[in-house]
């Protein structure tokens, strides 16, 4: 579970109490936004009709539904680097070179199948995997940088290397 007592405001409470006091407040915010229980897309989003009500559902999926109204509302409350520390010590840094080694293997089958596509549905399929297993591949690179503590070096390099791509294909700024 995410640790709501580090969002301004819910620092003197119990991660339980802050969570639920941080999903009422969004909830709040979503609903006093002029829209109408049951008209929005909350409910669905979170497996139930549009006839439940939001605080109802919420409070049954509270971290999906917190997820979900954060981004519905543009806030961006999310310490994505936290989690991937807490990920990457759960696994263990050959574990994470064993998953760079996979998620790699499976983009390159992705990129296969996309470019072997026959027709706009077939395309759209292997697009939308392509697309999955990019977001795969950057997380378990990000867990790597972590594991072998190489995460500045290799932003360092990254930006090296785009220069010099720019450079060397003379590439104008427009």
């Amino acid at each position: 579970m995410r640790d709501y007592t580090r969002l301004p405001g819910y620092g003197d409470m119990t991660n339980l109490d802050a969570r639920h006091n941080y999903l009422h407040e969004l909830l709040e915010r979503w609903c006093g936004g002029g829209r109408a229980c049951m008209s929005c897309s909350v409910p669905e989003k979170l497996g139930a009709a549009h006839t439940k009500c939001c605080p109802w559902l919420c409070e049954s999926k509270p971290d999906k539904a917190i997820l979900l109204l954060e981004d519905k509302l543009g806030i961006d409350n999310y310490d994505e680097q936290a989690l991937l520390q807490r990920i990457t010590d759960y696994n263990g840094t050959h574990n994470v070179m064993d998953l760079v080694q996979e998620e790699c293997g499976e983009l390159v089958q992705a990129i296969s199948k996309l470019r072997r596509a026959k027709n706009d549905a077939a395309r759209a399929v292997a697009l939308a995997k392509v697309v999955e297993e990019l977001a795969d591949v950057s997380v378990v690179l990000d867990e790597l940088c972590l594991a072998l503590g190489t995460g500045a070096r290799a932003k360092s390099m990254r930006r090296a290397k785009i220069t010099r791509t720019v450079e060397r294909y003379d590439i104008k700024e427009e």
